[in-house]
């Protein structure tokens, strides 16, 4: 930036006029020595500070330059003081000129000076044997800290007079002025008081030691002495030593100044009158105390004459406490603007103020005169309007626009004025608002489909929107292209070319657009028959815009490179669903099953188990119903997807994921629970694997599958048939065991007539007896099945009184088949190939139907029998025939079927064993005993004839056998005390009698001897004793806990069956069937909307037709659907 030109007529400091620039450092040394006291010596105080001089008077006059267009010229009409400044400066161009008249700066205050320290104390004398020691003195007090000055006030700001011609105010733009007073002077300090002298030492301590009496020790001369001197130094005994009176007394006249001789005489006396014991014996030979012959030890006596105390510090010295304070700025001084104008005011520079856009990331302007709009001069007073426009180019986003949202950015657009004649940016002038820039053109509602089957053609609609009010391309002037790329991977599909021919690139051009209008375009996609099921992949879409701009001579633009909108389309690859009578289960899948999950549990079914799959994709037929095709008029082909699989293992994946149109949905949502009793009742098993659901929302779904209510209260007598009325209970068991043995029993109503006595006082009360009671049989005769029991209470219909009934739904039985659990994790090992947790393959083994699980025991056992045997052939040279298929299955597998057979079948027995009456009301060793044990253990019933039905004893069946065998056993101490009371009666005991004598009956006729039975009941492992083998269940449970990988919380509560929720027979209200018909209505309602809705997108999006040829029994040829091969074909 180029430096200013400064003109300046200030006044000097206050700091250059003072005389006193710095105050000199006392030398302490001299100063104590000239001191004849021993105080310190009080600080100078500092003078006063010198207040800075007033600014001048300047007066110019701005003057266009000859020789510089852009540059000026400053002439000099007077100054005070004189000769600072030239007559004429000359300003060059692009600088500016500032005028100066500012007060000079007040000096700051001054610091006092600082006291001397007060000199230390005299010490003390030493302390002897003969006097105490003496005190040292005070020391002296400090000097005085000397006072500080105050700040001193700043000079006054000058005058500045500037003279202009009203053609030259545009030159004001370059000048400026500063006319401030000066500064006031800092605040001085007081200076620093003297520290005190130190105290003078006390006098030293004196210590000395003199005797003090004597001790004595018995000698061999002691009286009486025969033996060894004692060792011990004893006094004499109570008796007053005139020997220590004599020694004191000689002490006593040494210490008064006797003469030597005096004590020599003394001490000649005392040996001579030395008293003696008259007991005649010393105290080490039995006497009473010392004797003369025993030695005297002198003691001595340390004495000490204390120190003296040491002298006070002296006082520090005074400070001043006078507040300093900082001097006052000097005031302003005064400017003036002279004009010399023929109009009068001040009008606005006659030249021509250029208007432009003030450059910014977003702006650039153009080198072209419409960048630019010009400001003629504005007298005073009035206002303008400027008529045109001012152009301005607007940059590109220079990253890719990716993620489907239009580009829009928000920046400001501000104007700036330049100063004609000075060429130079208007201070102060700023004009800004806020702009939202953004394409004209948006993509909007694009439609698809999440999930297309291989091989199929589907439909992908767009709108391609025109924001703006003016026409987008056409003839215009400087018209823009439209472009709409769209781009598939080739080993996925390929796009429909406007030449009617497929590639992986196409370009669709809408042409020319009305303003505010929108265009419909439709591209058509085909799915390769070679791509990979269940897979992803994503077809771009862009918007491409040319940019602004002429049109070349052969009027041919190309859009740019980057799209200004992008949409990337997540569309799933499946198979379409082709039905396989030897499948054994059926996995529904959706448009967000992860690949690899899928390709995991197929894995897993296929390679593992053995067995063949076939998947339904709900994304891909809009829901569980096969949707109807015009030409189909077979009313023998179910609706119903789930009909063509009863009997068999539906897997339903529980992810949410978008289904035409409504965002978080799951299977539960487009699963009818009435649908699923009914299959599941059939005997379909069915698990819901990995539920996103609401706990809720999935407790309630599970409980309308157990009791699908199909009528409403009311209409109870009109839609119960005539033979699903029943008299008494005994009649309606009977009836429900008949129809469990022919296998004819499905979920729904009976009634059972209230016929009430007497003594029951009102038919209201008997209809709730008989409820009670209705509940209390079938929870005793039919433990393994539910019901709901709905008393309903008389009424009162037309003319005649009614008595009421008992409303009776049968639901699902206690093995439902039908159960959610979580899912894990994949479990990824290196250089392995992605697999299921051991958690969901053991949930997927115990969806399996029992039959099936047993068959899979059985065929193990033997295929390893006919593998044993070929070897041995092998080996004698025999030639091996190999089977068509031979079925291995892994130990792993093996483990899990066997495990989840145990613990159905513990679950079976507990739960036939739970609510029991004191004595057994059920005969299951009668004539009838097989007839009672099919319809309590179907579970059970299966496993014995499929054991039974096979070559050989399988050694895992054999083991789920003994696992039952052990359930019946007490499993609490309680039920082994209950055993020893009552030893008759018992249904435990009863069931254990009749399992025992039919497994054993089975293994003779296997060929099992005595002693392989005795070895077989001797395997069964349950103890009465420890708790560890008692419990049958738990001990399942803690292995499987095991074997499954998770802790024992995860395995309980991770998975969730009907018995969880509905574990028996319970009793309800008129309003609450109600309430749950109209929950079940409710769904089925919303299921049918959504349905219809799926129905009729896929019908316009998707040249996708069913093969309903292809169904279970049906003897119709069974053409290839054109959409690729079946997933159920194994790999």
């Amino acid at each position: 930036m180029a430096r200013n030109v400064v003109l300046s007529v200030n006044g000097r400091n206050g700091l250059d006029k003072s005389t006193l620039r710095q105050q000199p450092e006392q030398n302490w040394d001299l100063v104590r020595a000239a001191s004849t006291t021993i105080h310190g010596i009080n600080g100078t105080d500092a003078p006063e500070a010198v207040p800075g001089e007033p600014a001048g008077l300047l007066s110019i006059e701005l003057l266009e330059s000859e020789s510089r267009p852009e540059g000026f010229v400053v002439k000099t009409l007077a100054q005070v003081p004189e000769n600072r400044i030239p007559q004429l400066t000359e300003i060059l161009p692009h600088r500016d000129v500032v005028l100066q008249a500012i007060g000079g700066d007040g000096e700051p205050g001054r610091k006092g000076g600082d006291g001397t320290p007060g000199r230390d104390g005299m010490p003390g004398t030493n302390a002897t044997k003969a006097q105490d020691a003496t005190n040292g003195t005070a020391g002296g007090t400090g000097g005085r800290a000397g006072a500080g000055s105050n700040g001193a006030d700043g000079g006054k700001g000058g005058m500045i007079n500037i003279c202009v011609d009203e053609d030259n105010t545009h030159l004001l733009l370059a000048t400026t002025w500063d006319i401030s007073g000066g500064k006031g002077g800092g605040a001085g300090e007081h200076g620093i008081p003297g520290p005190g002298g130190k105290g003078g030492e006390g006098g030293r301590s004196f210590t000395w030691e003199e005797q003090n009496g004597y001790q004595y020790r018995c000698t061999e001369n002691c009286a009486g002495r025969t033996t060894q001197p004692a060792s011990t130094v004893k006094a004499l005994s109570g008796r007053t030593d005139p020997r220590m009176a004599l020694v004191n007394a000689i002490g006593s006249q040494v210490a008064a100044g006797s003469s030597l001789q005096n004590a020599v005489v003394r001490l000649a006396q005392y040996r001579a009158n030395t008293p003696r014991d008259t007991a005649g014996l010393c105290e080490c030979s039995g006497g009473n105390g010392h004797c003369t012959g025993c030695a005297a030890l002198p003691v001595y006596q340390i004495k000490e004459r204390v120190p003296g105390q040491e002298g006070e510090e002296g006082r520090r010295g005074d400070v001043p406490t006078n507040r300093l304070f900082s001097g006052a700025d000097g005031r302003p001084g005064e400017a003036n603007i002279i004009v010399t104008s023929k109009t009068g005011g001040m009008p606005s520079p006659k030249k021509e103020t250029r208007l432009e856009i003030d450059p910014s990331e977003r702006l650039q302007p153009i080198n072209t005169h419409e960048s630019q709009a010009f400001v003629p001069q504005v007298l005073p007073g009035q206002i303008i309007t400027l008529t045109g426009s001012i152009k301005v180019l607007i940059r590109e986003p220079d990253m890719p626009i990716l993620g489907g949202e239009p580009y829009r950015e928000s920046t400001l657009i501000k104007l700036k004025a330049i100063m004609p004649g000075l060429n130079r940016r208007l201070d102060y002038f700023g004009y800004q608002k806020s702009i939202d820039i953004e394409y004209p053109l948006e993509l909007r509602e694009i439609d698809y489909l999440d999930s297309v089957a291989q091989g199929s053609e589907h439909r992908i609609t767009m709108k391609v929107h025109n924001k703006s009010n003016k026409p987008f391309g056409g003839e215009a002037e400087s018209p823009r292209l439209l472009e709409v790329k769209l781009w598939i991977p080739s080993e996925t599909g390929s796009l429909l070319l406007p030449n009617d021919k497929w590639g992986p690139e196409t370009a669709i051009k809408p042409g020319a657009m009305e303003g505010n209008a929108s265009v419909k375009l439709t591209q058509v996609s085909k799915i390769s028959h070679l791509a990979k099921d269940h897979t992803y992949t994503e077809i771009r879409i862009g918007l491409h815009i040319t940019p602004p701009g002429p049109v070349p001579s052969n009027r041919k633009k190309t859009p740019n490179g980057d799209a200004v909108q992008t949409f990337d389309l997540r569309i799933q690859v499946s198979s379409a669903h082709v039905y396989n009578d030897e499948a054994a289960i059926l996995v529904v899948t959706n448009a967000r099953t992860p690949s690899d999950q899928f390709e995991a549990i197929g894995n897993f079914i296929r390679n593992d188990l053995n067995l063949k799959m076939d998947v339904w994709n709900i994304s891909l037929y809009g829901g569980l119903v096969r949707q109807t095709q015009d030409n189909e008029e077979d009313e023998e082909i179910p609706n119903d997807i789930l009909n063509e699989y009863r009997g068999k293992t539906i897997i339903f994946l529980g992810n949410q994921f978008e289904h035409f149109g409504v965002k978080a949905q799951t299977i539960l949502d487009l699963c009818e629970s009435r649908v699923i009793a009914n299959e599941c009742f059939a005997g379909t098993s069915c698990l819901l694997l990995g539920s996103t659901a609401e706990k809720q929302q999935r407790e309630t779904w599970l409980k309308d599958a157990v009791f699908p209510i199909t009528h409403k209260v009311s209409g109870l007598k009109r839609m119960v048939a005539e033979s699903s009325t029943f008299d008494n209970t005994a009649t309606f068991i009977t009836s429900i065991c008949e129809q469990k043995t022919a296998g004819t029993s499905v979920p729904r109503a009976y009634i059972l007539e209230n016929n009430p006595k007497w003594y029951h006082g009102s038919a209201r009360i008997a209809v709730k007896l008989r409820a009670k009671q209705t509940r209390r049989h079938l929870r005793s005769k039919l433990p393994q099945e539910r019901f709901w029991v709905c008393p309903i209470l008389p009424r009162i219909e037309g003319s005649r009184p009614h008595n009421g009934y008992v409303a009776i739904w049968h639901g699902l039985p206690a093995r439902g088949n039908i159960f959610a659990a979580e899912s894990k994790p994949l479990v990824r090992e290196r250089r392995k190939q992605t697999r299921l947790h051991n958690f969901d393959s053991f949930n997927i083994i115990s969806a399996l139907s029992p039959l099936l699980r047993i068959q899979l025991l059985c065929s193990s056992d033997r295929n390893q029998e006919d593998s044993e045997e070929s070897l041995k052939d092998k080996d004698e040279g025999t030639p091996s025939v190999d089977s068509d298929d031979p079925a291995s299955y892994s130990q792993e597998t093996l483990n899990g079927v066997q495990y989840s057979l145990e613990e159905d079948v513990c679950n079976e027995i507990k739960n036939y064993l739970t609510e029991v009456p004191l004595i057994n009301n059920i005969e299951i060793g009668a004539k009838t005993s097989g007839i009672q044990f099919r319809v309590h253990f179907r579970c059970l019933e299966t496993i014995m004839q499929q054991v039974q039905a096979c070559e050989g004893t399988p050694v895992r069946a054999l083991e789920v056998l003994k696992t039952a065998i052990a359930a019946t056993n007490p499993q609490k101490k309680r039920q082994v005390a209950r055993e020893c009371t009552i030893p008759f009666g018992q249904r435990r005991e009863q069931l254990k009698s009749y399992l025992m004598k039919r497994v054993e009956t089975l293994l003779r006729d296997k060929g099992y001897g005595p002693d392989r039975l005795k070895a077989f009941r001797a395997s069964i492992m349950h103890s009465r004793l420890s708790s560890a083998q008692r419990n049958t269940a738990r001990r399942i449970e803690a292995r499987n806990v095991e074997f499954t990988g998770v802790y024992t919380e995860e395995y309980r509560k991770g998975r969730k069956t009907t018995l969880d929720l509905v574990p028996k027979t319970v009793i309800c209200t008129a309003a609450e069937w109600d309430s749950r018909y109209q929950e079940i209505e409710k769904a089925q309602h919303k299921l049918k909307r959504s349905v219809t809705r799926a129905f009729e997108k896929r019908a316009r999006m998707s040249t996708l037709k069913l093969d309903s040829s292809k169904l279970a029994g049906s003897s119709k040829t069974k053409p290839v659907d054109k959409a690729g091969p079946s997933s159920s074909s194994k790999r």
